[in-house]
Parts: structure tokens; sequence; C-alpha cells
């Protein structure tokens, strides 16, 4: 590489010293040694440039018997008789090796810092590749344990149930039946929940979900999500400020995301108190709440919970799949609105979702989402 710089160096140096002779010898009217000086000068800086120091001062050393020969008084002759001329050529001959030397080290600290800048860039590139290797294996990691397990659990006590009540060889009695029965319908909705919380990631993830805008009855929205849950043990209060409120909103994504909080605060807090749902405007947003009585989160597990397979503070023994609130966020967030966690006064946690008012909104056009 070296070898290659001093070799154009060089090429360039034979090339532009005797041009600019010819040019200063025959187009000057007059010899003008400071002028010329400077002009090789010139040269000098670009072979030190080009090949570095050795090839500045090897273009000094060139340039100095040039001058000397073809622009110097007496013409054609290596002898100097005026002092300002000597002490000129002399002051060249110094000046070109400093500058080469300069412009050497600018060059090589503008080549390291070049150099700096691409391994900065390379290693930023292979720790974002990876950052996004290790999030896919935890990803795969947390699907591979949901189906394994979430999915399995609910399979498990389905089976468990259908197969006792196929036994010919023991009498069940009807309230035994009923229990399985009863068993065989709450597994196959948890199921399902867990199955429809996949799916909805998956598109979300793949930024297809297309939000249909119309008016939306809070009122109407919850009571299909509660309905959704199936036979939940659990009781809840709902208190709306108005309960003809509506809100600019997708029915399907709303009561997805309403079923998905209220499932979230069954797990949290159903056997310490009712859920409590309230809905009230707030100048053109509503704010719908839904909050739970159990253990709470604090500040930074609340940011956590947000992320996909994400279990904090369950009090199910594991029955979720930590995609409640994910799916609950993106589909918020498709509909133009934001949803956040609280503290429950007196202790547990609150969802808070706030969508546009349809009493208030402009026209919304429905647009693709893209996810964040």
């Amino acid at each position: 590489m070296q070898r290659r710089r001093l070799l154009s160096s060089a090429g360039f140096s034979l090339a532009c010293i005797p041009l600019l002779t010819v040019a200063l010898a025959h187009l000057k009217p007059a010899p003008n040694l400071p002028t010329d000086l400077l002009l090789f000068l010139g040269i000098v800086v670009g072979a030190a440039l080009i090949g570095g120091f050795v090839a500045g001062v090897a273009t000094a050393i060139v340039s100095f018997p040039v001058i000397n020969w073809f622009l110097t008084v007496p013409l054609h002759t290596f002898r100097i008789e005026g002092g300002e001329d000597f002490a000129a050529l002399t002051v060249f001959f110094f000046v070109a090796i400093v500058v080469s030397a300069l412009v050497d080290q600018v060059a090589k600290r503008s080549a390291d810092a070049e150099r700096a800048r691409d391994e900065a860039a390379e290693f930023a590139i292979t720790a974002a590749k990876a950052e996004a290797a290790s999030e896919g294996d935890r990803l795969r990691t947390a699907i591979l344990r949901a189906v394994s397990h979430d999915l399995r659990t609910p399979l498990a006590s389905i089976k468990a149930s259908s197969t006792s009540l196929l036994q010919d060889d023991i009498e069940w009695s009807n309230e035994a039946r009923k229990d399985f029965a009863l068993t065989i319908d709450e597994e196959a909705d948890r199921l399902d929940r867990i199955v429809g919380n996949l799916l909805d990631l998956s598109r979300l993830d793949a930024g297809v979900v297309q939000p249909d805008f119309i008016a939306v009855r809070v009122s109407t929205a919850l009571h299909d999500a509660l309905s959704s849950l199936g036979p939940i043990r659990c009781n809840f209060e709902s208190k709306f400020s108005d309960p003809d409120l509506e809100v600019t909103a997708d029915s399907v994504l709303l009561e997805r995301v309403l079923a998905n909080i209220a499932s979230n605060a069954v797990r949290h807090g159903s056997s310490n108190g009712p859920i409590q749902i309230t809905a009230h405007q707030n100048g053109d947003l509503v704010h719908i709440t839904v909050a739970d009585h159990g253990p709470g989160m604090s500040s930074e597990d609340r940011v956590r919970a947000f992320e996909p397979f994400m279990q904090l503070g369950d009090q199910s023994g594991g029955a979720g799949t930590g995609l409640g609130l994910a799916v609950a966020k993106g589909f918020t967030e498709a509909m133009n609105g934001f949803i956040h966690l609280e503290e429950t006064p007196g202790g547990g946690l609150t969802a808070i979702i706030s969508l546009q008012s349809s009493a208030q909104a402009s026209v919304i056009r429905s647009q693709p989402f893209t996810a964040r």
C-alpha cells in the first residue's frame, strides 16, 4: 500500500514539475521567483498528500535544482548571484520539508479517524445484529414456552375432563358431570384467548392491523368484552359519566383491548374486591379505567408490563402468557389512543385507556397501522 502511494506521488511530481516549469519559463514575460516558489510549493503539498513525508521531501529536492536552472537569474546555470534569490530558495526548501511533515501528519490522523469510524460503525452493526439475534432468541424461547406450557395446560384440563366423562366403568353424579363440563368450557375459553392473543401479536408485528373507525358506545364494547371472558368468577362494578358515551374506534379492536385489560385485572386482584370500571370524558378524550385491588406493581414493572411475554405479579398461578397488555397497547395505539398503568388508590393496579371522543373527533379515515 505504501509503495503504491509512493509510486503515485512520483508520477504526480514527474508530471507536474516539467509542466509547471515549461509554463513559467514561456508564459511569463520575466522571472518572478517568489511566485514560482509558491507554485512549486503547491506541487510539494500535493506529493505529500499522496505519498507522505518522504514523497514531499523528494519532490522538494527535485524542485530545487529545476527552479535554480530554469527560473533563477542567471538562467540555465546553477549559480545564484542575488542574495535574495539564495535566501528565497533556501526558505523554500525548508518550508517544503516542514509543510510535507505537517501534511503527512494530517493525512495520517485523517486516516486514523476514518479507520476508527469504520471500526465503530462495524462494531455498532455487529452489536445490533447480536442484539437482534438475542431478542429473536428471547422471543422464540418465550413463544415455545407459551406453546409448551400455556397452551398445553388448558388442553390437559380439557383432555382430563372429557376422558373422565367418557369412562364407562365409573358412574359420575350429575354434579360431577356438570363440573367436568364447566371445566371443559372454561379451559376452551382460556385456550381461545391465548391463541387469539398470539395471533393478535403476530398481526401487530407484521403491521397489518387496519382499524375500521366508527362511533362505538363504551358500555356496549365493555359488555361484549366481559361476555367474551366466559364464566370468570369475579365481580365487576362499572360506572359511566354518561351511559351513551361513545369513542371513535374499531369495535372489534376495542373489545379485544377491554377484554385483555379486564382479564389482566382478574389475574392480579380478583380475590381482593370487585374490579371497578369507569369511563368519563375530558375534553376530546374519553378515559376508560379498569382498577383492581391486588398487590399492584412497582413503577419500573408498570413500564415493563407492556412488553410481550412479560408476566409480573400474576396471581393466577401462571395462567397467562404475558401477551394481554402488549396486545392491548398495540391495538389502542392503532386506534390513535394511548394506554398507561397507575397505582390504584389504596393498593392495586389501574389501567387507563384514552381514546378520541366521537362527539369531538374529526373524521378519521381508516389507515393501515404500522407496528411501532
